[in-house]
């Protein structure tokens, strides 16, 4: 009688064993996607912070459309580096796929948005020079007319 009767629970039982491991699969591949959104949130916000600090150090009048003096551009000239720099990263970044479409939109208006003001565009015209052979993908960016998204630029 009691062999009948586990003979007959066996089957249920496996099926809600079943149920229940397809249920821990998938709870943790929901787990795994939130964590990889969180560490992208993470490492995007991380740019947004350095962006903030650094724009510190450059002039106002380069965010209020104003050219800058020699001296005064000069004197920005590591805050402009470290500007182009970022932005060049940031490209590079997007290249990859590692940057969100939805954080790319915005970053990149950013980026055509300071790089046509005039002392971003005194910046890079200085910097551009001397650094002739660094920040290809800003320029292949500026080049494109910041129409093109970098994850969709061919691959070499």
């Amino acid at each position: 009688m009691i062999n009948q009767t586990l003979h007959e629970w066996l089957p249920l039982l496996a099926n809600v064993a079943e149920v229940v491991t397809a249920t821990g699969i998938f709870i943790a591949a929901i787990q795994l996607l939130l964590t990889k959104q969180l560490a992208i949130e993470s490492f995007e916000d991380d740019f947004d912070r350095e962006y903030r600090n650094l724009t510190k150090e450059i002039p106002t009048k380069a965010f209020l459309n104003e050219k800058l003096s020699d001296p005064d551009l000069e004197k920005a000239e590591g805050a402009f580096y470290r500007y182009i720099d970022l932005s060049n990263g940031q490209v590079f970044l997007r290249k990859k796929r590692r940057i969100s479409t939805e954080t790319w939109v915005f970053w990149c208006d950013g980026i055509e948005s300071n790089m046509k003001r005039p002392a971003f565009k005194q910046a890079w015209d200085k910097i551009s020079v001397k650094a002739e052979k660094d920040f290809d993908e800003l320029r292949m960016l500026m080049a494109c007319e910041y129409k093109i998204d970098p994850a969709n630029w061919p691959k070499k």
